[in-house]
């Protein structure tokens, strides 16, 4: 089992999938376990990109997917920052997808930062219309001023 968040873990409890990794011939088995390989070096680089928002909200998610998901249904006290999370989950695996088919498909690789860059572009577009849509009490702050505060330094 490995300890790796995103984005999937890469196991085998489907048994659809076990049965079609039990009728592949040896040859395509190997295959496979290479294209694991490539696959944790980007589930690596992933955690990597995790990292970077969850340091910054202060909190610290556990390591394997399925709890990081339960986890995320209440990371933390602050309203804002949980939404900041959700999204910046969903942001990231929407992104590191795209960069794995990207160095699948095309032999193009990008740097966490610029992984990290795009991601934290569409949480900004999210964020914009969930806070002209919040209904703010006294001194209350907005969803895009926990993230200029805690995420966009």
């Amino acid at each position: 089992m490995r300890n790796v968040m995103f984005p999937y873990e890469i196991g085998n409890r489907n048994p659809i999938i076990q049965m079609l990794n039990n009728c592949l011939p040896v040859s395509n088995v190997v295959n496979l376990q290479d294209d694991a390989e490539d696959d944790l070096f980007l589930w690596k680089f992933a955690r990597e990109v995790w990292n970077y928002f969850t340091s910054r909200a202060h909190v610290s998610p556990p390591h394997l997917f399925g709890d990081g998901v339960r986890w995320l249904k209440n990371p933390c006290h602050d309203k804002n920052v949980t939404m900041i999370l959700r999204i910046a989950h969903q942001a990231s695996v929407y992104t590191l997808w795209k960069e794995r088919n990207s160095r699948l498909n095309n032999a193009t690789s990008r740097p966490a930062a610029g992984i990290i860059l795009e991601i934290k572009a569409l949480i900004r577009c999210h964020l914009d219309p969930l806070s002209r849509a919040q209904r703010l009490g006294h001194q209350g702050t907005s969803f895009l001023a926990t993230w200029f505060g805690m995420f966009n330094a």
